[in-house]
C-alpha cells in the first residue's frame, strides 16, 4: 500500500519538475537576451519577475505535496510558507530524510521572499537589479535544486529502504 503512495508521489514530483525545467529554459533565454543588450522594457521586467515567481511556486507545490502525503499536513498560521521550507530542510526520523539541503533552503528562502514582494507590489515597482540577481541565481543553482527533488523522488521509489 505504501509503495503505491510513494510511487504516486514520486511521479507527481517528476511531473512538476518537468514544468519547472521549462521555467529554467525561459530564464536562461531571458538572461541571454539581457546579456545581448536587447531592449529591456516594463514587459521584460514583469516577465522576468513572473518566471522567478513561477519557479518558486512550482517548488512550493512539490513541498506542499510532500508535507501533505508524508508529514501529515501543512502547518497553520500566516508563516506556514516559511515553516514548510524549514521543515523540508531536516530529517523526520522514521518518516523521511531531509528533502532539501541547507544550501537549497537558503536559496528557496530568497525566492519565497521575492514571491511575497511580487504578489504585493505593482509590477512597475520591481527592482531590476534584484530580478537580475535572482535570475542569475536560478541560472547557477536551478539544476541543483531540481536534482535534489529528483533524488528524493528516487528515494521514494525505493520505498522502505530509507
Amino acid at each position: 500500500m505504501n509503495e503505491i503512495r510513494f510511487y504516486t508521489l514520486a511521479s507527481e514530483i517528476e511531473d512538476e519538475l518537468r514544468k519547472i525545467r521549462e521555467l529554467l529554459r525561459e530564464n536562461e533565454e531571458a538572461c541571454h537576451r539581457i546579456n545581448q543588450g536587447e531592449r529591456f522594457d516594463f514587459l521584460s521586467l514583469r516577465g522576468q519577475g513572473d518566471i522567478i515567481h513561477d519557479f518558486y511556486t512550482g517548488f512550493e507545490k512539490i513541498l506542499k505535496k510532500i508535507a501533505t502525503d508524508l508529514n501529515g499536513g501543512l502547518s497553520s498560521g500566516e508563516d506556514w510558507h516559511k515553516r514548510l521550507l524549514y521543515q523540508m530542510s531536516f530529517e523526520i526520523k522514521e518518516i523521511r530524510p531531509a528533502v532539501i539541503s541547507q544550501e537549497s533552503y537558503g536559496i528557496l528562502k530568497k525566492l519565497l521572499a521575492f514571491r511575497h514582494v511580487f504578489r504585493n507590489i505593482y509590477g512597475f515597482d520591481l527592482d531590476k537589479e534584484r530580478l537580475d540577481e535572482l535570475s542569475l541565481l536560478l541560472l547557477e543553482k536551478g539544476d541543483d535544486l531540481i536534482k535534489e527533488l529528483l533524488d528524493f523522488a528516487e528515494l521514494l521509489r525505493k520505498g522502505d529502504e530509507k
